[in-house]
């Protein structure tokens, strides 16, 4: 299970590792919490907090989309970007 200082990271990763993809609340809160009794109130929380740290909806950005349902997807772009020791990293970009 994450550490509360990790969550909104591990939220955002998830769908971002699937980007397109629709991801179910529960399915993201069972992989953040580890299966832990929790609200959905609590994921919105947590995503509201991501948005607002990516400056979502500044000059027409986007990243993650509601789904009707109970769903996320992340639709911003993924690209791998060379680290500094040459090896690909996984990294986020508008």
């Amino acid at each position: 299970m994450l550490t509360p200082g990790r969550r909104s990271l591990g939220i955002l990763i998830y769908p971002a590792e699937r980007p397109g993809e629709i991801v179910a609340e529960r399915e993201l809160m069972d992989r953040v919490w580890s299966g832990a009794a929790i609200e959905e109130a609590r994921l919105r929380v947590h995503m509201a907090a991501i948005r607002k740290a990516l400056g979502e909806r500044q000059f027409g950005s986007r990243y993650i989309s509601n789904i009707k349902g109970g769903a996320y997807a992340f639709v911003g772009s993924v690209v791998c970007i060379a680290s500094p020791r040459g090896d690909k990293a996984q990294g986020l970009r508008a």
